[in-house]
């Protein structure tokens, strides 16, 4: 349960988008348009946004598996030995086991965009409860509305997007 505030005019909002969760701190007097201007200040202060911002699974599992005709990693024999310095321990050459399949080793390729406050659309999960089922549909209300009249809790999930986008929020994977 979210901690009691001794300010009932501040909301703290999620903003989602894809994999990326944003926190914003508003007033419930402050009005849509402020929402987006200090998402997208949040946005653009840390590097921008991806265009492609999909989970990446970290399966352990997957970065240890060895191929059949892999040779064993050697023993490190660095420590082992009396003398003080390491370049005096003789060992085998590290051998590379990656094979690039690993999901942990993955490299994401998507790009940083700044966005502008024109370019980002809000949008309201139909069932708060369960927000990665839940449908999603986009804010209709004007810039002016204030956040008040949106009826917002405190610790509400909304969702974003970037024009010409579809709204799509991923559940986290651990």
């Amino acid at each position: 349960m979210p901690p009691k505030k001794n300010n009932a005019d501040l909301l703290l909002l999620k903003l989602k988008r894809q994999a990326s969760t944003y926190l914003v701190e508003c007033n419930v007097n402050d009005t849509l348009g402020e929402l987006k201007q200090k998402l997208t200040k949040m946005i653009n202060s840390t590097n921008g946004i991806k265009v492609n911002d999909e989970p990446i699974s970290l399966d352990v599992r997957d970065s240890i598996i060895m191929q059949a005709d892999t040779k064993r990693v050697p023993m490190p024999k660095i420590g082992l030995n009396d003398s003080d310095s390491d370049a005096d321990a003789k060992g085998d050459e590290d051998i590379d086991i990656d094979d690039g399949k690993s999901t942990a080793t993955e490299k994401n390729d998507a790009s940083n965009v700044r966005v502008s406050v024109d370019a980002i659309k809000i949008g309201n999960f139909e069932n708060s409860n369960d927000i990665y089922a839940s449908k999603i549909t986009e804010q209709s209300e004007p810039d002016e509305t204030k956040l008040k009249g949106l009826g917002l809790q405190d610790f509400v999930a909304l969702a974003f997007k970037l024009e010409g986008e579809e709204f799509r929020i991923y559940k986290p994977q651990y």
